[in-house]
């Protein structure tokens, strides 16, 4: 039986590599810091020079991810609406501060009200994260949000349809990039709160290293085969995330290299175009 406490537990369990990259950068002389502040490039190189081997997204997949976006016009320099990003897994923030400049989120010229909303499980990671962002000077632009998704992307979801005179909000982009057993039955919660739409591009990272085959196949059912999934195998977060098996998934897979060794690894890129009546 799957045990979220358990979960978690194991993935606190990690090395100090996250602590040293924190201690290795932001004890660096404060004249080096001034030079990178409110310059995400810069801060990004400087994450990659102290950690060069991490679980990080990379720039590979990110551009990958940035090309098939731009296709899809979904970058902040194509559209004068806003934009909601996502991505679930903050980790220590580098995905979401290459995402956030590789598409155009801190021009000038972008939406002030588009935004990269990055969900992490772990306080002391987000927290490591936030001083990231803040070097970056991307306070604005990318917002960190602790806890289980079951409840935040609930809450998550109540406040944005707030904030929009009480229509559903759905994400324009997603990417899934935390724990791997979780990546399906989160997902389940995105489509049951509407936060998938047409529209909507899902990206799922570390397909074969360490490995998502559920999620593969998940993103590459029908509609029909979905709906049997769906009904044989109950949310483990409760009946109300069982996810909308009427939600029609185009998928492309793209080989590209990763930080968990020597290998090639795939990302899924999946949009949502249709959904069925029913």
């Amino acid at each position: 039986m799957f045990s979220l406490a358990s979960s978690v537990s194991n993935y606190f369990s990690m090395s100090d590599k996250e602590a040293n990259l924190e201690k290795s950068i932001f004890s660096l002389p404060q004249e080096t810091l001034d030079k990178v502040q409110g310059n995400p490039a810069k801060v990004l190189e400087l994450i990659e020079e102290h950690c060069p081997v991490a679980m990080f997204l990379g720039r590979e997949k990110a551009e990958i991810i940035r090309k098939e976006l731009t296709k899809r016009k979904k970058s902040s320099s194509t559209t004068t609406e806003p934009l909601l990003f996502a991505e679930l897994g903050c980790y220590m923030g580098y995905s979401a501060l290459l995402l956030t400049h590789l598409l155009e989120l801190d021009s000038p010229n972008a939406n002030p009200k588009s935004k990269y909303y990055s969900f992490e499980i772990s306080e002391k990671f987000a927290s490591i994260a936030r001083k990231f962002v803040k070097l970056a000077g991307l306070e604005d632009r990318v917002e960190i949000i602790v806890g289980p998704a079951a409840d935040t992307l609930v809450e998550f979801e109540q406040r944005i349809r707030k904030e929009n005179d009480g229509k559903y909000t759905p994400f324009d982009f997603v990417l899934i990039d935390h724990r791997k057993d979780l990546y399906v039955p989160d997902l389940r919660i995105l489509e049951s709160l509407n936060l998938v739409a047409p529209g909507t591009v899902l990206v799922g990272d570390n397909i074969i290293r360490p490995g998502a085959p559920e999620y593969h196949a998940y993103v590459n059912m029908t509609p029909e085969e979905k709906r049997e999934y769906n009904y044989a195998n109950p949310s483990i977060h409760g009946n109300s995330f069982n996810g909308r098996w009427n939600l029609v998934y185009v998928t492309q897979s793209f080989e590209s290299g990763g930080y968990h060794g020597p290998g090639l690894d795939q990302i899924d890129v999946t949009e949502c175009v249709d959904f069925l009546n029913g």
